[in-house]
């Protein structure tokens, strides 16, 4: 191996070489830092994607839980439909369970009116289980489902249980009345309490006889059609009527109520 010589370099050599080794730092320093921009977009592609898989994630769960919420909505909707559509209010029955009074004749009359207003000439059935009340407001009741009948309903009148006193003389109100079979009707004097001088108790008590055979007119009257009719064996009369209620409680059977027109069918 041959050794050749040391010689100094000249300054324009070192210059180059100086030159040389700045332009390798240059491209050495351009080099590193593509990479790390290269490793930066990698980096950031990769969290978008990352991103974008946890947001799409979300968007997936929230739209199976507004799916899940739709269909809960509709299985309501539909279960409330049902209960709607088996309810008595959309049949138009009406159940008449407490005393007759100025509060129970205005529920009924309100709940009448409605169905007039939202359906004109609906069939309605008032199905009574009461053992009666006051005598006044019972006949604005039965003046009102009269009312009804002459805008076009045809109003059904059910006894179920007990019709007894103003409910059994409300049951007469009906087109067509119509009583259970285990059910009962009580018929009785009206019944009611007067006070002030003499004169004031005959008053009265002379209104109330006037009340007393108006009531029985209703069932004569009605009796008298059934009998007509065809579906009653015996038509009552007011001799009738006043001879069994007198001082006491006609109790009257399903089959006695229709045998007697006080009703024409019987459940």
């Amino acid at each position: 191996m041959m050794n050749y010589p040391e010689r100094e370099l000249s300054p324009q050599e070192i210059e180059k070489i100086v030159a040389e080794t700045a332009q390798i730092r240059i491209e050495t320093s351009l080099a590193v830092r593509k990479v790390e921009a290269e490793i930066a977009l990698l980096t950031a592609q990769k969290l978008s994607e990352e991103t974008s898989a946890a947001k799409t994630a979300i968007d997936v769960r929230y739209g199976i839980a507004v799916a899940e919420t739709q269909e809960q909505n509709v299985r309501m909707g539909r279960k409330q439909e049902q209960e709607i559509d088996a309810s008595d209010r959309y049949h138009h029955i009406y159940r008449f369970t407490e005393e007759i009074s100025p509060q129970s004749t205005r529920l009924c009359m309100e709940r009448l009116a409605y169905w007039d207003r939202t359906y004109p000439g609906c069939d309605i059935e008032i199905s009574f289980s009461s053992s009666g009340g006051g005598v006044i407001e019972g006949l604005a009741l039965f003046d009102y489902i009269l009312y009804i009948r002459s805008l076009g309903h045809r109003v059904t009148t059910s006894a179920l249980g007990v019709a007894a006193s103003m409910a059994g003389i409300l049951l007469q109100a009906g087109d067509v009345r119509v009583m259970h079979k285990e059910a009962w009707v009580a018929i009785h004097e009206i019944s009611f309490g007067a006070t002030g001088t003499p004169g004031q108790v005959e008053d009265t008590t002379e209104w109330i006889k006037k009340i007393q055979n108006r009531t029985v007119k209703i069932f004569v009257d009605r009796s008298v059609g059934a009998k007509e009719a065809g579906t009653a064996k015996t038509a009552l009369t007011a001799a009738y009527v006043k001879s069994h209620w007198s001082r006491k409680d006609w109790w009257l059977s399903s089959d006695e109520c229709l045998s007697l027109g006080i009703v024409d069918i019987v459940r």
